[in-house]
């Protein structure tokens, strides 16, 4: 049951849904998630709905809602969209973009995986 869950439970869960492949439950939660107005949710769930739109081939759409994401929350809370960012950004070649969106989601304490370890962009 997720009527319960506290906003960032709502994105985790949401993560795992669309890793999946469950893809439609995973929205329906993130969108919960951005309505809870919590900016680290907000932000989260933006990015990670831009990672689906990117994983689906919609280069652009994704992009888009990967920088809202990065745009919901101020540091640490958009720390993770920001390394959602740089990943997207070294699959596009942009490395420079790469490299400073990295760079300061680790700044905001987030763990940057080296390459290779992280999950390619795929859901389910």
């Amino acid at each position: 049951m997720t009527d319960d869950l506290d906003p960032m439970a709502l994105v985790d869960r949401a993560d795992g849904l669309a890793e999946e492949g469950r893809e439609d439950e995973a929205r329906a939660l993130f969108e919960r998630a951005i309505a809870s107005g919590l900016p680290a949710a907000v932000s989260e769930s933006k990015a990670l709905l831009g990672v689906m739109l990117f994983a689906d081939g919609d280069v652009d759409g994704g992009r888009a809602l990967i920088d809202e994401g990065v745009a919901a929350a101020s540091p640490p809370d958009n720390g993770r969209a920001l390394i959602l960012l740089g990943r997207v950004l070294n699959e596009i070649g942009d490395e420079d973009g790469a490299v400073e969106a990295l760079r300061a989601g680790a700044a905001s304490g987030q763990p940057v995986p080296p390459p290779g370890v992280e999950r390619p962009f795929e859901y389910g």
